[in-house]
């Protein structure tokens, strides 16, 4: 099975993620990949899993996401609430849905503590 461990991975995740609502050279977008630089492979798995459902990546990587179901690519957009929200997931469209937070040790805080406890809330497809 295909891992993310190598610095490979990272960049073929980043390369094949789509964004809404946000650009690539915003300050969540640039947190966000900070925080994953700095995550072990469990915590990339787990991640993962809270955004597509899947615990590894599909052979061929990460562009396979596309299209090995009706998901389409990862993505991550925009959610609604305020800086005291969770970011969520929607398993059914590889959505990650980001709060705009205050910096990036809260954007830490809030995604560790969603992908972790809030995992198991999985949007019914």
């Amino acid at each position: 099975s295909s891992g993310i461990n190598a610095e490979y991975g990272r960049v073929d995740w980043r390369r094949n993620t789509q964004y809404v609502n946000f650009a690539e050279r915003d300050d969540m977008i640039v947190w966000f990949w900070e925080i994953l630089d700095g995550y072990t492979q469990e915590e990339l798995f787990t991640l993962l899993k809270f955004i597509t459902g899947y615990s590894r990546v599909p052979h061929g990587g990460f562009a396979q996401f596309a299209s090995i179901s009706s998901s389409g690519p990862i993505k991550i957009s925009r959610g609604n609430g305020t800086e005291e929200n969770l970011p969520k997931s929607s398993v059914c469209f590889n959505l990650l849905l980001l709060p705009v937070y205050s910096s990036k040790e809260m954007l830490r805080d809030r995604l560790h503590t969603a992908m972790t406890y809030a995992s198991v809330g999985f949007d019914q497809c």
